[in-house]
């Protein structure tokens, strides 16, 4: 299949490139040197662009493609039909884009060919690869009965092997089963007379156990009473204890205070002593003020004296009067003070006399209390010695008590150990004759079981070699599934080394179409400065359209000064019937040509509806483009262009054609008006008897309308001349 599609290819890209030189030469040769000029700049700063959009796509497709062996092909299919659809969309409508479009059309169909190879690679991979699943599910199906049918055979010999051994201790066990029981029965008669024994002597241990606890007993009692009255002693000894105590907390708080109240008075006489220095200060500074004053008070008194004759003075004299009362008001402040604090220094020394009295007092207290608390302290001690020797007295007691008491309990242990002994063997020859009576039980029914597990023994060897048979069978059938699966594995390999050889083939095909990709980038260049030229044709033919309406109203002109001349004649003149005739064909001539005109104006309206619908489906298209504006710009920009460049040729055609149409009309008309005025003027001449009766002067008005209108013919001419011209079409001169 590979090479199949790859025979086309290899013919095809020498004519898709030659067609693509000639097509390239023929429009370079077309265009001015300004416009090509432009498209190789304007291709130069657009390729890189292009190349990179196409490089990525490529890429998109290989790597698809290349996902394509793992069984995921479905990205690569899709990206495949995705591009077909995009060179699907270009429409080559353009004469000069001829070539190209046959090229991208056979490379086109070599795609086509290529994604139907690949289609059907993929659906045979697929199928192969859902087989192979299919068998690769039943081979494990197959695989793990295998394994199941194994581990039940192990089991099974498993099984029997142990049941083999079972049967064998099994017979050891009633052997052994056998002779215990006949130990058994000898030991529980010794274990009987053991117990009798033991019985009578735990009896007589228990009379004598009984005989020392009535001893201990009394022992206790003397010593309780001791204990209580040794506790009251030391009870009443606590409570001594605790009143010295608080006394000596007492006698040291006392202390505290004393040296506390000691230390404040000393204080407090310094303070005192420093207050009265202060005093003796303060009553220097009065007695110096006093005697300032003093002198001021006579200064002041010699002053009031020679008051007359100071005069000019009395401003200096009012001050040191009022500088004298607040001195003396100051003066008598102090003195007050000083009073005052002489007062608060009496009382201090008062109060202090106070305290050393009251510190006396508590010093002889404090003495008082020392002395009773030291013979307290004596009586505590001789007391506390009584308690000691009481202490002693009753420990030894207790030793004693305690003595006899482990004694009891020895003598109590021992008697519940031998009871205790008594009871675990009464237990055990309980115990043993049960065993005895079970053992018996388990002796017959271990000969029952022993008789079922032989016939289970020959029942699974039967089982055994079924199994094997078994066996056998399905590891047959795994081998042929194996063979099966290599054959389907060999299948897969051969599909993928087709599926490469496909993917080299698109490989090709990518690097002709990013070649074709670079044509049509130029191309755009080319559509573009076509798109200016058509711009102009457009408002060429919209002069056109102007031109011809000034076209049908010169006819419509024409027809009515024909008609109104026609009724001048036949008024004046009715025996010219051939001129009339003419006239009338000159008139239905005319109206030919207004029809005419009618119709080719009729004709370009339907071109501009169709120019309408042509711009609708462009404004649709830019639509649909503007979704896939990122990934497909290239191909969407030369959509629009080539749709504008179809709606301008269609303008173009149909005003060239519609303007070529009007010239012929025109050169038929002058040919018919030329053809006329010769024979009307061989048929618009009278006899010479007519002439003489004086129908000259309706000749000459007839010949001077057929002027008028040759005039008329030939401006009309000249102006559609004029406008063809203008419009581009220079084979219309000839």
């Amino acid at each position: 299949m590979a090479f199949y599609v790859a025979a086309p290819l290899s013919g095809n890209l020498p004519s898709t490139s030659c067609a693509r030189r000639s097509s390239a030469d023929h429009n370079h040769a077309a265009l001015n040197l300004k416009p090509r000029f432009l498209i190789i700049l304007k291709a130069q700063k657009r390729k890189n662009y292009s190349l990179h959009l196409i490089k990525s796509v490529v890429k998109k497709l290989k790597s698809n493609i290349s996902n394509g062996d793992d069984g995921k092909t479905e990205p690569a299919r899709v990206l495949l039909e995705r591009l077909y659809a995009k060179t699907q969309n270009l429409d080559f409508n353009c004469p000069e884009d001829a070539e190209i479009s046959t090229s991208l059309k056979v490379l086109k169909s070599d795609i086509e060919a290529a994604l139907l190879a690949l289609r059907r690679k993929e659906e045979d991979l697929q199928d192969a690869e859902k087989r192979v699943l299919i068998e690769q599910r039943k081979l494990n199906r197959t695989k793990k009965d295998l394994e199941r049918r194994e581990d039940e055979i192990s089991a099974a010999s498993a099984r029997q092997q142990q049941m083999e051994e079972e049967l064998k201790k099994a017979k050891g066990n009633l052997a052994s089963q056998a002779i215990q029981i006949r130990d058994l029965k000898i030991f529980i008669e010794e274990q009987g007379k053991e117990i009798a024994r033991s019985a009578t002597s735990l009896s007589e241990r228990e009379s004598g156990i009984e005989k020392l606890k009535s001893d201990v007993m009394k022992k206790n009692e003397e010593a309780a009473i001791l204990r209580s009255e040794i506790e009251l002693k030391d009870r009443l000894l606590q409570e001594a204890n605790e009143t010295l105590r608080k006394q000596e907390a007492e006698i040291e708080d006392l202390r505290k205070e004393l040296e506390g109240k000691e230390f404040e008075l000393a204080e407090s006489n310094k303070l005192r002593k420093s207050k009265e220095n202060e005093l003796k200060i303060m009553e220097v500074e009065l007695e110096k003020q006093t005697v300032e004053w003093l002198a001021a008070r006579e200064e002041f008194m010699e002053l009031t004296k020679h008051m007359d004759d100071m005069k000019e003075t009395t401003e200096d004299f009012k001050r040191v009067t009022s500088l004298l009362a607040a001195f003396r008001s100051e003066l008598i402040a102090s003195q007050e003070s000083l009073a005052s604090s002489h007062r608060k220094l009496e009382d201090q020394a008062l109060q202090f006399e106070k305290q050393m009295q009251e510190l006396s007092e508590q010093r002889v207290l404090l003495m008082s209390y020392s002395e009773n608390l030291k013979f307290a302290q004596l009586e505590v001690d001789s007391k506390a010695n009584e308690l000691r020797a009481a202490h002693a007295i009753c420990e030894e007691l207790e030793s004693n008590l305690l003595k006899e008491r482990e004694m009891v309990e020895h003598l109590q242990e021992e008697l519940s150990r031998e009871r205790e002994s008594l009871e675990q063997k009464s237990t055990e020859t309980r115990s043993l004759q049960n065993e005895l009576r079970d053992k018996e039980m388990q002796f017959q029914n271990s000969q029952s079981l022993l008789q079922e597990k032989e016939s289970e023994l020959a029942e699974a060897r039967l089982q055994i070699q079924h199994m094997k048979s078994e066996l056998a069978s399905i590891q047959l059938i795994v081998q042929e599934k194996d063979s099966d699966l290599s054959d389907a594995k060999n299948k897969l390999v051969e599909l993928s080394s087709e599926i490469v050889a496909l993917q080299q083939l698109t490989k090709s095909k990518e690097d002709q179409l990013v070649q074709a990709m670079s044509t049509l980038q130029d191309k755009e260049e080319y559509i573009q400065i076509m798109q200016q030229e058509l711009d102009d044709v457009r408002l060429r033919s919209l002069e056109a359209t102007s031109v011809v309406q000034k076209i049908a109203r010169l006819t419509d002109k024409l027809v009515i000064s024909v008609e109104g001349e026609e009724e001048e004649a036949l008024t004046n003149d009715t025996d010219y019937s051939a001129a009339f005739t003419k006239q009338k064909q000159l008139e239905t001539q005319l109206e030919m040509v207004k029809e005419s005109l009618r119709q080719k104006e009729m004709e370009f309206l339907d071109a501009q509806r169709a120019l309408t619908v042509k711009q609708e489906e462009l404004e649709a298209v830019h639509r649909s483009l503007a979704q896939e504006r990122i990934g497909n710009r290239s191909v969407g920009e030369l959509a629009i262009e080539k749709l504008q460049i179809e709606a301008a040729q269609l303008e173009a055609e149909a005003a060239t054609t519609a303007l070529r149409k009007i010239a012929d009309m025109t050169n038929q008309l002058l040919k018919d008006g030329y053809a006329s005025l010769n024979s009307g003027t061989s048929s618009f001449v009278p006899p010479i008897g007519e002439v003489e009766k004086g129908g000259g002067s309706n000749l000459n008005k007839n010949f001077d309308v057929l002027v008028k209108t040759e005039k008329e013919v030939a401006g009309l001419f000249a102006l559609t001349e004029n406008l063809v011209k203008e419009a581009g079409i220079s084979s219309f001169s000839e």
